[in-house]
């Protein structure tokens, strides 16, 4: 089974208005062996189905939250200006997306370069 991997890497900070979400932007694919991951939409979109880990390392203003999403749908969520997490998600290799959105608290939120989205496969279904 040829496994699919990806990296992508945050170049710039991003700020996010107070009381409000974004999705979070990862410009620059470290790696992407299946053509899963779009800068552009900073989505993952697995092309095989199976089953997924997917890990977020990040620093923020703690004046907020990060979420790994699937559809729109938070999976895991991190707050207080640190993010190292992962979570395991079942793919459809079809129409499932992946991301990452922030959300402010009561202040501006800057979610800080050098942070990194990655995600590969662990097991077919």
């Amino acid at each position: 089974m040829s496994i699919g991997a990806f990296s992508a890497a945050k170049d710039a900070n991003q700020t996010i208005p107070s009381l409000n979400s974004a999705i979070v932007t990862f410009q620059t694919e470290q790696f992407d062996t299946k053509g899963s991951y779009s800068p552009g939409d900073a989505q993952n979109v697995p092309t095989k189905a199976g089953y997924y880990e997917f890990k977020l390392n990040a620093t923020y203003t703690a004046s907020g939250s990060l979420s790994i999403r699937k559809n729109g749908t938070p999976l895991v969520t991190v707050t207080g200006g640190q993010a190292s997490v992962s979570v395991l998600a079942q793919a459809n290799g079809s129409t499932d997306y992946f991301d990452v959105l922030a959300t402010a608290a009561g202040a501006i939120m800057t979610v800080n370069a050098g942070a990194l989205f990655q995600g590969h496969m662990v097991a077919g279904s």
